[in-house]
Formats: C-alpha cells, structure tokens, sequence
C-alpha cells in the first residue's frame, strides 16, 4: 500500500518523478523555446539577449549544475539577496527574477517540477523594481557639446537619434531607400540585431547570406531641426 501512494502522487502532479536534470540544461530549453518566438516575429531579440546575459552572468554560475527538483525557496532568496548586497538596483534584479521564473515555469509544465519555487517567495524577499529617480534629458546646449565631442564617425548616428528620437537598432536597420529626402521623411521598416537568422515580423521577409538581422517594422518618422 505504501508504495502505490507516491506513484499515485506522481499521477495527480503532487510529486514529480526523480530527475538529474540541471538548472542549467532546463535553462538551454527554455531559451531554445524563446528563441523560436523571436523567430516567428512574437517577442524581441533584445528581450532574448536580456534573458541569456541574466542567466549567464547571474544564475547559471551559482545554480546551473545543481539538479533543478534540489533548488529551494530558500536558496533562490539567498541568490536574490546576494544580488541585492552586491550593489544591484532593485530594477536589474528583477531582469533577473524574470527570466529565473520562466525556467522553473518551463519545468513544472514539462514535469520536472511539482511545484515552481519562485512562488514560494514572500513579496519581502523580491525588489520593487522601481526607478530611485526620473530619467533626465539633456538640454540643447549638452546635445551640441556632445555632438562636438564624439568621434567624427559616430556623429551621424547620434544627431539621427537625438533629432529623430530613432532607436539605435532602428538607426543601424536602414538603408538609403527608407530615406524622403524630399519630404524629410525617416521610414523605419527594419531594425538591425545581433542575430544570424531572419526573423521578421512581416508577411514577406529576405535574407542576405552573411549579413545581420533585420527586423521588419512598420514606422515613419520627421526629423527635427538642430
């Protein structure tokens, strides 16, 4: 009789079968899953290159050889602490919580987990995530003090940015054809990343053997005046 209830256990989910599968490898699957909806046009490579540099920088060193269904509540609390005393703000820890949760989400669907520990959390042991102070934007004449001091061949993409509020991966995305000059007009249809593949968010999409990512976008944007 004792030995029909674990089994049992394992059928309603209240248990997961034993596994030696590591944080690490669940880590791989998840970021191999996310990197199929950058593919498809759903999420953003930047949001991917976030998750990989979090767990790669922050997570995988401490928990990525450790057997994912051994990670305690308590462990993940002491994690998030050492980031805390280390100096982290509030907002880069939670880029780390963020994608530290997917992984255990993707292991409690796939089995490998009961139960995702991050839930066990209070809400004492996570940051805020609030900004200490209001971004500041600079005045025109900190704008013209830059543009005079930057290198010569960086100056046409910050004017193009600070005078057309562009994104930088929207900046390196064009080509002379996105530009009006007649009607001072920026069409922004592309980003560049630092991806290999396509992925495009567009119905129609092409590739140039070699070259980086483009992203198709829809936009169009007017220059202001120095």
């Amino acid at each position: 009789m004792c030995d029909l209830l674990p089994s049992g256990a394992v059928r309603r989910g209240e248990i997961a079968p034993p596994s030696k599968i590591t944080f690490a490898e669940v880590a791989v699957e998840f970021l191999d899953s996310f990197e199929g909806l950058v593919a498809a046009g759903e999420r953003a490579e930047r949001t991917l290159e976030r998750y990989r540099s979090a767990l790669d920088l922050h997570v995988i060193p401490v928990l990525g050889e450790r057997h994912i269904q051994r990670i305690t509540a308590d462990q993940l609390a002491m994690l998030i602490g050492s980031r805390r005393t280390s100096g982290l703000a509030s907002w880069s820890i939670r880029g780390i919580i963020t994608p530290l949760g997917r992984v255990f989400d993707l292991a409690a669907r796939r089995g490998y987990l009961a139960e995702n520990p991050m839930l066990r959390l209070h809400r004492d042991e996570l940051p805020r995530g609030r900004a200490q102070s209001e971004p500041r934007t600079l005045t025109a004449g900190e704008v013209r003090r830059l543009l005079e001091r930057c290198p010569s061949r960086y100056r046409p993409l910050l004017a193009l940015a600070v005078f057309s509020g562009m994104r930088i991966q929207e900046i390196l995305g064009l080509t002379w054809g996105d530009i009006d000059f007649r009607e001072r007009v920026i069409r922004v249809r592309a980003q560049l990343s630092r991806g290999t593949k396509v992925k495009s968010t567009a119905p129609r999409r092409s590739q140039d053997e070699g070259r980086p990512e483009r992203y198709r976008t829809r936009r169009s944007t007017r220059a202001s005046s120095p």
